[in-house]
């Protein structure tokens, strides 16, 4: 965890702290896009930590939100963490408090595809993020917190 954490320090300057929160927001997917790549082969995915990918700027959504959550913390904004959601895959993506307001975000579309939308509701992400198969969901869809797993599995 050191490692991701030192990683964020040395992304983040003085100034970026300075920013208001929505663009310190935009700064973080920023830095996400600029030093990570989506392993679309995942073959790093399954051979390497999360830690050592995050390191090495290859990786899938786990290592990408785990960049992010230390990003958010490091330039001062509230209360950062990292959602799970399955709906035909299992996928991680971030939330954190812009200016009093829940607000998620997906640094993994970030990086893959420019993507650069926030939302104040899960599911309407999830709708967002799935395109017809969100809104055709027949089952249960939960959304939950996991930044305590995310971290706690960044050693595997």
């Amino acid at each position: 965890i050191e490692s991701v954490t030192a990683k964020a320090k040395s992304l983040i300057t003085p100034e970026m702290k300075g920013l208001s929160e929505p663009q310190k927001l935009q700064m973080v997917m920023d830095l996400v896009s600029r030093n990570m790549s989506y392993d679309r082969t995942l073959r790093v995915s399954n051979s390497q930590c999360h830690l050592q990918k995050i390191n090495e700027g290859l990786g899938v959504c786990t290592d990408m939100s785990l960049l992010a959550l230390y990003l958010c913390d490091e330039i001062g904004l509230k209360e950062p963490g990292v959602a799970r959601v399955t709906v035909s895959d299992e996928h991680t993506f971030n939330f954190v408090d812009i200016n009093g307001v829940r607000t998620y975000f997906d640094p993994t579309a970030v990086v893959a595809s420019n993507n650069r939308q926030v939302f104040t509701d899960p599911i309407e992400y999830v709708k967002q993020v799935w395109g017809s198969e969100g809104w055709g969901i027949t089952n249960k869809v939960e959304v939950s917190d996991d930044t305590l797993g995310a971290i706690a599995g960044a050693r595997n």
